[in-house]
């Protein structure tokens, strides 16, 4: 369970960022349609870079999503990393929380 979700008591809020997270991703709709210059701001969702290189995978049409990929990846680091600073900072006051 989220530290976030035992401490703040927002549900809600965490079910709408899943499903906007959920919308983000290019799942139905091919990330094509996406503008070339967004294209990079959609390898922010960590998981569009995982979607198009599984459709690249099955269909073998076009070119490896390179740039989206590197981006998606970075984000992975980026979110490794600052969960790991924020559990070692909320993991000596959680349990007076709970």
């Amino acid at each position: 369970m989220d530290k976030s979700l035992l401490r703040w008591h927002l549900p809600a809020a965490h079910i709408s960022g899943t499903l906007i997270w959920m919308f983000a991703s290019p799942v139905a709709y091919p990330a094509s349609l996406v503008p070339s210059r967004w294209r990079w701001r959609d390898g922010l969702n960590p998981i569009t870079g995982v979607i198009d290189c599984f459709r690249w995978a099955l269909t073998g049409q076009g070119r490896p999503p390179g740039l989206v990929i590197l981006v998606s990846a970075g984000m992975v680091l980026v979110m490794l990393f600052g969960g790991l600073i924020y559990f070692n900072k909320m993991e000596s006051t959680i349990a007076d929380v709970i």
